[in-house]
């Protein structure tokens, strides 16, 4: 915690968790930052984290759908990332809509 005070006192930022760049289970350095891993979120564990990196190297997810299928994760996860918004660019099936 004394760390992490000094960090912000010193405008060190902290950047949430993000499907296309959060690492597993490190933390990455960025634009004067840290981007939050994965695992650094509490109910979500590191083979979870594995497998959505995993399934992130197969290329984009299309949809919280997909992001369930390729990566195995389950609806807590889903629920997890939508709470701490990793999920707000995504819609909820690759199905459009037209109406």
């Amino acid at each position: 915690l004394e760390i992490a005070r000094e960090m912000l006192a010193r405008r060190f930022q902290f950047y949430p968790v993000s499907l296309e760049k959060s690492h597993a289970s490190r933390f990455v350095i960025e634009d004067n930052g840290l981007r939050i891993p994965f695992a650094a979120l509490p109910g979500l564990g590191v083979q979870a984290a594995e497998n959505i990196i995993q399934a992130r190297a197969q290329g984009p997810f299309l949809s919280v759908d997909d992001l369930r299928q390729r990566a195995h994760v389950s609806k807590s996860v889903i629920d997890l990332l939508r709470a701490q918004g990793a999920l707000k660019n995504l819609g909820e099936t690759n199905q459009l809509a037209f109406f």
